[in-house]
C-alpha cells in the first residue's frame, strides 16, 4: 500500500537496510545459565515470586520485574565491577563435561 502511495505522491521509496537479527550460539546458553545461577540473581530470585494482584494488574511481573531487567542487563552487559560475582562471571565456563570437553569448538560464552 506505501508503494501504491509513494508512487501517487512522486516520492521515492527509502532504501531500508534490515538489521541482522543476532545469531544465539550455543555460547549465549551457557552466558543466560550463568546469569541465572549467580548469586547476585539468586538474591533477587527470593523476592521474584512475591507478586500481589496489583503488580499483576499493572504489568509489573515477567520481563517488566526487577528481576527480569536485570537479568537482561547481565547477559547483555556483563556483571558490574562491584558485584558479588565479579564482571567476568558470565563469561566464564564453571564446570566440565566430557561432551563438551570433546567437542571441536570451545565454549566462549561472551560470544
Amino acid at each position: 500500500m506505501a508503494k501504491k502511495f509513494n508512487a501517487l505522491a512522486g516520492v521515492e521509496p527509502l532504501n531500508l537496510v534490515a538489521m541482522p537479527k543476532p545469531q544465539k550460539t550455543v555460547h549465549a546458553h551457557f552466558r543466560l545459565i550463568n546469569c541465572l545461577f549467580s548469586n547476585e540473581l539468586s538474591a533477587q530470585a527470593d523476592i521474584a515470586d512475591n507478586v500481589d494482584r496489583s503488580a499483576l494488574d499493572s504489568g509489573a511481573v515477567g520481563d517488566n520485574s526487577i528481576f527480569w531487567k536485570l537479568c537482561t542487563e547481565q547477559f547483555n552487559r556483563g556483571f558490574p565491577v562491584d558485584s558479588v560475582d565479579g564482571p567476568m562471571f558470565a563469561d566464564t565456563l564453571h564446570f566440565s563435561h566430557p561432551t563438551i570437553d570433546s567437542h571441536h569448538e570451545h565454549v566462549q560464552p561472551g560470544n
